[in-house]
């Protein structure tokens, strides 16, 4: 069995899903193992997919089943071994002689997910960086702590921030609905002017005007949900 000290962190992709590492820390190396990806938890696929979830569930409950049996496997695998590299082509290792500096931010990370509770930056001697984003009621002043014990000059940053209670992170969860809302508004301004004009042409716009309503019927979904976290409000909260 590993008992190696370990915390999650979840590297954000502008350009690909989001990857949740479960990061064991020894005296000489960091091993990433790779555990899930954009939906990592039930809140994180209730927050991302709204509406969509009632169609989706069974799917996010099998990629949270994946999660639990890829970190039963690390557990037991020989993290210095090449199996480790193996079982996953995402999975990393930082040596200590090349990581140059470690920052660790209390500074909370809301765009990446609303769990956070800040973040991890890790810069090598290529110039080379790695940011994770620390989530799930993670202790990041423990983190820092863990860090400094493969890397003694570690830095833990930033003001500390109580977590949310789940009323205040219902009401900030407005800002992802108000976005997403958006997008999908567009997608269905999109659909509508493709679907006219392939009607001008003779076309058969039928699959882009069903895409329009669709995305149209989402985008109040969401529009609806943001307006209903926005009036949330604790004034004991607020106030502080």
């Amino acid at each position: 069995m590993n008992a190696k000290p370990y915390f999650y962190g979840l590297e954000p992709r502008w350009f690909g899903a989001n990857r949740l590492y479960k990061i064991f820390v020894t005296r000489d190396v960091l091993f990433g193992a790779y555990v899930a990806g954009q939906f990592y938890d039930n809140a994180t696929a209730a927050v991302q997919l709204h509406a969509l979830l009632i169609f989706l569930r069974s799917w996010v409950g099998r990629l949270l089943k994946l999660r639990a049996v890829r970190e039963a496997r690390y557990n037991e695998i020989d993290l210095a071994g090449p199996e480790f590299l193996a079982e996953d082509a995402r999975n990393f290792r930082f040596e200590r002689t090349r990581v140059l500096n470690i920052t660790v931010n209390r500074r909370r990370c809301w765009f990446w997910a609303l769990d956070s509770v800040g973040d991890l930056v890790v810069e090598f001697c290529t110039g080379e960086r790695r940011r994770f984003v620390l989530v799930e009621s993670q202790d990041i002043d423990a983190i820092g702590e863990m860090l400094r014990s493969f890397h003694p000059e570690a830095a833990t940053i930033g003001e500390s921030v109580a977590p949310p209670t789940t009323a205040r992170r219902k009401r900030q969860a407005w800002k992802y609905y108000a976005f997403n809302g958006t997008l999908l508004f567009g997608f269905a301004v999109l659909f509508a002017v493709v679907g006219f004009l392939s009607h001008q042409n003779g076309g058969m716009p039928i699959m882009f005007w069903v895409a329009a309503a669709m995305s149209l019927i989402a985008a109040l979904a969401c529009y609806r949900m943001a307006g209903k976290r926005w009036k949330l409000f604790v004034p004991s909260e607020e106030s502080s």
